[in-house]
């Protein structure tokens, strides 16, 4: 069944993955108020096509508890979803696998990449063509494995993820295996 969670807003998944995790790193920062600042104000250039990528200033108590407040209501949304399905599977990056690309700079803590990724013809931000379908499950906390389930013709390997209901790690592991043994993806790689 090709189906997506109802009312679960990606978007505003990758928004607030983004806004936690700033506010998170960015207090254990040691950094002075004005450069916070300018990180906010000068960074929105880099931030326009990267939803991901969230500065948050000022870091309040009352922001951090309205992004984790979204949180929850995320993860009430897919585990509901959840309770109809044993698993969902999606991808795991938006192309097969692809060279490292190294950062043109960095601006405070973050890497800066000047060119995108090619997806579908498209150049994607670096950071959302990496980390889209990632950081969705690193926000819930829904377990996650995975898996090869074949390769482009180039020989390069082609995973997906592999969700599952949170709290029911052991139930997810058994049906990766199942898929496993249906699938038959994985290919040892030479010399091990």
């Amino acid at each position: 069944v090709k189906t997506l969670p109802a009312n679960f807003d990606f978007g505003q998944a990758w928004q607030t993955w983004g806004r936690i995790g700033d506010m998170e790193f960015g207090s254990n920062m040691p950094m002075r108020p004005f450069m916070r600042f300018l990180m906010f104000s000068v960074g929105g250039i880099s931030r326009k096509d990267a939803p991901l990528l969230q500065v948050v200033y000022p870091a309040t108590y009352k922001r951090y508890a309205t992004e984790l407040w979204k949180r929850a209501k995320l993860i009430s949304i897919m585990d509901r979803f959840l309770d109809d399905y044993d698993v969902l599977l999606c991808p795991v990056h938006t192309t097969a696998a692809f060279k490292h690309i190294p950062p043109n700079g960095y601006f405070g803590p973050y890497s800066l990449y000047k060119k995108g990724m090619a997806v579908d013809g498209q150049l994607v931000n670096y950071w959302t063509a990496n980390a889209s379908y990632t950081c969705t499950f690193n926000l819930t906390g829904h377990p996650v494995a995975v898996m090869p389930i074949g390769q482009t013709e180039d020989g390069l390997p082609i995973g997906v993820q592999v969700v599952g209901k949170r709290w029911h790690d052991m139930e997810l592991l058994q049906v990766v295996g199942q898929l496993d043994e249906i699938v038959k993806a994985y290919k040892r790689p030479p010399g091990f």
